[in-house]
């Protein structure tokens, strides 16, 4: 995640649109979602899933048509920055997330 962490990161899931992982050092998340690159702390992960729940309960007000083809988009809390995805897509990214997070619960059950 930074330079003084190094290369030790474990990966807490991954599928078909992207992967997640822990730096075993700082506990950062770096969420890489298709071409999408992004360095997190789990309170803003948490913040991130909170979003991707309004979403999937709110989907028809969040589907929107490009070009023809039906997305769901995702309004982040950054200025400007908004995701779109397919519906298939869009799933996959709520199984990635969710997946992810009942392994930070593990881990720390473990820990």
């Amino acid at each position: 995640m930074h330079d003084e962490c190094g290369d030790q990161e474990k990966v807490l899931h991954s599928n078909a649109v992207g992967c997640i992982t822990q730096c075993l050092h700082c506990e950062d998340l770096l969420i890489k979602v298709e071409n999408i690159l992004y360095s997190t702390n789990i309170k803003s992960y948490n913040s991130l899933l909170k979003i991707l729940y309004y979403v999937k309960e709110n989907i028809e007000d969040h589907t929107v048509e490009i070009l023809n083809k039906s997305y769901i988009l995702i309004c982040t809390p950054n200025d400007n920055i908004n995701l779109c995805f397919s519906a298939k897509d869009f799933d996959l990214l709520i199984d990635l997330f969710e997946q992810s997070k009942l392994m930070l619960e593990v881990n720390q059950l473990f820990s």
